[in-house]
């Protein structure tokens, strides 16, 4: 099967999933999380020809959503802080997925969770060694346990989608 049909077939299968993955690292900015989803399929049309489509797309795309969000939310930092006349007070945005609202997904983590799958986020990933070591884990280790939280999360967002509908 050619890269343009395979490119297609992902774009078909994972464009809501991914919009909710980035509406969710974006604190629910719709117009932000539409952006950045188009630019994830956007990159992987330009890298059509060496992406793996047959094990691994779903990985790639949520990794790639990741970055483009997170590259998205520090140019927004600086623009505000760029308009607000002070280049220090990047503090001032919202944390990455900080919901007030009671009705988050978030809500059925505990708050060690929560606050390691902010850490996991946040961290380069050359840094998340010494974030395994700072939690007395290993890499392999945290990379579990950041993923049973991503399921975690992933079934309390179908559960609240289900009831949406």
């Amino acid at each position: 099967m050619n890269a343009d049909k395979l490119c297609v077939e992902a774009s078909e299968k994972y464009y809501h999933p991914i919009l909710r993955y980035c509406l969710t690292l974006l604190s629910g900015d719709l117009p932000a999380a539409e952006d950045c989803t188009q630019d994830v399929f956007v990159l992987m049309l330009e890298k059509k020809d060496s992406l793996d489509f047959q094990h691994n797309i779903r990985g790639w795309l949520y990794a790639a959503a990741e970055r483009i969000c997170k590259d998205y939310r520090k140019r927004e930092a600086r623009r505000l802080s760029h308009i607000s006349g002070d280049l220090n007070t990047a503090e001032d945005v919202p944390a990455p997925a900080a919901f007030s609202d009671s009705d988050s997904v978030f809500d059925v983590l505990t708050t060690e969770e929560y606050q390691l799958l902010i850490a996991y986020y946040s961290e380069d990933y050359g840094k998340r060694r010494q974030l395994a070591a700072s939690y007395q884990m290993t890499p392999a280790q945290l990379t579990k346990k950041i993923h049973s939280i991503r399921q975690k999360l992933g079934k309390e967002a179908k559960y609240k989608q289900d009831d949406n509908e």
